[in-house]
């Protein structure tokens, strides 16, 4: 029987969903543990089934040079060591480095009226005598003292993407996407950005001498260096994944970080709860071409003109049954992860608990559409052309959103 390891595999996304895992919850279990054309790195979604249980025993999973018999990053010797995996085909064993540890100073009394400042994601002090609460014992010594800002707040702007042009790199929180974190980061500065697929390819140097610099390098920028320095006096490396969530940082208390080495698959609209992603964002009107006009027709319902959420007959059948008609202008007309947004903010009165996701990759003529295993909300690209049916319906518990009646008056 082949065991597939986490030590030369990693779990790819799929478009099955991610907001819980990778996506092996909707998927069979293999028939075999050969089974060709079974896409084991999703079924087996190392990162989510095997990271705990590292973080348990202390230890990391080394890289190839490890695997190469070469010493783990703090000088020490790397190890092999068996690690369970909870379900069939797959095991979390591989070549394993042990976690620095650190000293943790016994708690001082707080005298001050101040609430606590969550440090979460700040760097460690790191001083010859030590440090006490994140500040130096020894006030003259030279020391590092590192100390970042919310991950929320770090941005790079670098040129890069197959455009080549000017990109903003900026992390999710987490459950978000980078379609939400671009929104979200452009708007704190007046601007309105989307997310560029494509935004790993081509990454600048600073000075822009370099023309395609390693995306961990990005990673590290981006983060002012907490993804290297984590413990006094010891260096980590940024690891590399093959993901389309990478690159990205985990949460935890030993976060690590990785990029994506294979550039193409980096995608704007996976969410994951348990890692802070790197995204990469450009102002909407050099990405597309066109500003961002707001879509008027994303509106209140009018009688029984407006949107609807359908299930088990398809859109001519809905809106012939309310007497009104299916609208395919409208529905060619709705685009992107902007309108996506608006939809769902419509449609939840503002709670936005709809869509964990706004998948923009692929046009299909039954967009937009809802998936329910994993609140996967698909619509068409911001470029499309537009190819609307009417005819094609969404099953229980999936719907799509049907446009019945005529266009919302444009407001002057």
């Amino acid at each position: 029987m082949l065991l597939i390891q986490s030590s030369t595999f990693t779990s790819l996304a799929t478009g099955a969903g991610i907001a819980s895992g990778s996506g092996w919850e909707s998927m069979d279990p293999p028939t075999d543990c050969s089974e060709q054309g079974y896409d084991f790195g999703t079924w087996c979604d190392f990162e989510d089934a095997c990271g705990p249980a590292y973080d348990a025993a202390g230890v990391f999973l080394g890289e190839e040079a490890q695997r190469d018999g070469f010493p783990c990053p703090d000088g020490s010797a790397a190890f092999d060591m068996p690690v369970g995996h909870p379900r069939s085909c797959c095991t979390c064993d591989g070549t394993f480095c042990a976690l620095p540890t650190v000293d943790t100073p016994s708690p001082t009394e707080d005298t001050t009226d101040d609430p606590p400042t969550d440090t979460s994601f700040n760097g460690p002090c790191s001083c010859p005598s030590g440090c006490t609460n994140d500040v130096p014992n020894d006030s003259t010594e030279v020391c590092m003292h590192h100390h970042w800002g919310p991950l929320s707040e770090m941005r790079v702007d670098r040129v890069s993407g197959k455009n080549k042009e000017t990109h903003s790199y900026v992390f999710t929180n987490l459950g978000e996407s980078c379609h939400h974190a671009c929104m979200r980061f452009g708007e704190t500065v007046g601007e309105t950005w989307y997310c560029d697929d494509n935004s790993m390819f081509n990454v600048h140097s600073e000075d822009g001498t370099e023309t395609n610099v390693n995306v961990k390098e990005i990673v590290q920028t981006v983060t002012d260096g907490r993804c290297t320095m984590l413990y006094p006096g010891k260096t980590r490396t940024v690891g590399k994944q093959k993901n389309a969530w990478a690159p990205y940082m985990t949460d935890s208390s030993n976060p690590r970080c990785h990029y994506g080495h294979f550039r193409g698959k980096h995608k704007c609209y996976v969410t994951r709860t348990n890692n802070y992603r790197l995204c990469g964002c450009q102002q909407y009107a050099d990405l597309w071409d066109e500003e961002y006009v707001p879509n008027s027709n994303i509106a209140p319902i009018q009688g029984t003109q407006g949107w609807a959420k359908v299930s088990d007959q398809n859109c001519d059948q809905y809106c012939t049954s309310i007497g009104s008609t299916c609208n395919t202008d409208v529905l060619n007309g709705f685009k992107g992860a902007y309108d996506m947004r608006a939809l769902e903010r419509l449609m939840t009165g503002g709670a936005m608990d709809l869509c964990d996701m706004w998948d923009d990759r692929i046009n299909k003529a039954k967009n937009p559409t809802y998936r329910d295993t994993d609140k996967h909300c698909y619509v068409n690209s911001p470029d499309s052309n537009g190819m609307a049916e009417c005819g094609f319906k969404s099953n229980t518990p999936d719907y799509r959103f049907c446009y019945c009646g005529d266009a919302m008056p444009v407001e002057p």
